[in-house]
């Protein structure tokens, strides 16, 4: 018996042994970390948490590291990929990061986001995007992402009241019915009044039976 366990410690120490000696070998060090799609600023407010990780950045899924980049920095990107190389000279991580574009600012009781194609909120103080975005609060841009995406489109600049939603063309402008009445014909709409009237400034189209214009 006392053989046996003897065989089974012994055993142990050599697994023990190797794996120390794996381990320490240049093939298993992390060599060089590069992370592209950071300005210095951005790479300074994660340094701590890339070093935190040691050698758990090996074997990290994208996924987590994605999570934990956005948490500190704002919800700012939209895709994380890791290059892992393995070579006797040690292990290089490619880190490659893919900023949000920003559609627009989007201003909501006080607050103020930027907003990419999607309607994802986040914050980036390199972007400053030339369209606004104004709502009375944010469940209107959970209710009405895709409509409020299209009516950018058509403007600089979109209002969003409880009764009412102004558009901006420029210096032109679109008085619209409540959000949820707005749809794709009153968007069509939009487009061919700017056409018809190219002199008209403002564009009154909350009503069904008539348009009120104002050129002026």
């Amino acid at each position: 018996m006392r053989g046996v366990l003897g065989l089974v410690f012994g055993s142990v120490i050599f697994i023990y042994l190797i794996s120390v000696f794996l381990l320490k070998h240049p093939f298993f060090q992390i060599r060089e970390i590069k992370i592209d799609g950071l300005y210095r600023e951005e790479l300074a407010r994660i340094e701590k948490d890339i070093h935190s990780l040691g050698r758990g950045i090996i074997f990290i899924p994208e996924s987590s590291l994605f999570q934990l980049i956005n948490e500190r920095l704002s919800n700012r990107f939209e895709s994380l990929n890791i290059y892992r190389n393995f070579s006797m000279q040690g292990i290089t991580i490619q880190i490659t990061l893919q900023r949000r574009k920003a559609l627009s600012v989007v201003k909501i009781d006080g607050k103020r986001f930027l907003m990419d194609g999607k309607g994802i909120l986040f914050l980036d103080e390199h972007q400053k995007p030339k369209k606004t975005l104004s709502l009375y609060s944010e469940g209107v841009l959970k209710a009405f992402k895709e409509k409020l995406i299209d009516l950018l489109g058509q403007g600089n600049s979109v209002k969003v009241y409880r009764d009412k939603v102004i558009v901006n063309v420029y210096k032109r402008k679109f008085i619209l019915p409540p959000l949820e009445d707005v749809n794709e014909e009153k968007i069509r709409l939009m487009k061919k009044l700017l056409k018809l009237y190219p002199n008209a400034k403002i564009f009154d189209i909350r009503y069904e039976d008539f348009i009120l214009l104002n050129e002026r």
